[in-house]
């Protein structure tokens, strides 16, 4: 045997499971969308009470439930797919390589208790053997609004496996973005609202993937 092919062959034989399954594009990156939505509105209120100044001030949050059903509407489980299927995950960084595969959105969220350091562990969410296997779920999506601002924020889980049965890397994490073409104050389902909520989110996904330089910056 020739001395690169034999050095071809003692490298591919010291690959790791998992990468040697990125090498032949065998990886798989498993993708849930999310149906759980909010809308809240974070204000204060000032009024008489003790101290120098002679007032208090109160914050509070109130939901509102009619944006939350608008936005529901606006960013379904459709429209995040079809987001997330534009941004070609498939072809850089991270997960270059990688199939996406879809998956719709739990009735209940499992990951809802998203805070928690212990989320996100155990085993996989599908019945894939696959050596080279990850998985992204989106956690929920939410208007937060204040006197001041408006944001979209979503809210992700990856889990990492390689070739392993159990996670062995995790990472849930909010981003938040503008939409100033949704308004909370109008009800019509303008095209203009759909096109930058789902922008919105497009762009929370970058944010969260780059946090951990799973996405390159471009």
């Amino acid at each position: 045997m020739k001395a690169g092919m034999l050095a071809l062959l003692c490298a591919s034989l010291a690959l790791p499971q998992a990468a040697a399954a990125q090498q032949r594009g065998d990886c798989e990156l498993h993708v849930w969308t999310t149906n759980a939505y909010a809308a809240v509105y974070h204000g204060a209120e000032v009024g008489p009470g003790p101290g120098e100044g002679g007032y208090s001030v109160t914050t509070y949050l109130a939901r509102m439930e009619p944006i939350r059903k608008r936005l529901a509407d606006a960013i379904d489980e459709t429209v995040q797919a079809d987001a997330i299927r534009a941004m070609t995950l498939g072809t850089q960084g991270r997960f270059a390589g990688y199939r996406l595969i879809f998956h719709t959105a739990p009735a209940q969220a499992k990951y809802s208790n998203w805070t928690d350091k212990n989320v996100g562990a155990g085993g996989r969410d599908t019945d894939s053997t696959s050596s080279c296997y990850a998985e992204l779920h989106t956690v929920f999506i939410a208007l937060f609004r204040t006197a001041i601002s408006k944001k979209i924020q979503t809210g992700f889980l990856f889990r990492d496996f390689g070739a392993n049965p159990t996670v062995t890397f995790g990472i849930a994490d909010a981003s938040s973005t503008g939409a100033a073409a949704f308004k909370t104050n109008d009800e019509e389902k303008s095209d203009a609202a759909r096109s930058d909520l789902r922008a919105a989110f497009q762009e929370n996904l970058r944010i969260f993937l780059r946090k951990k330089k799973m996405m390159p910056r471009r």
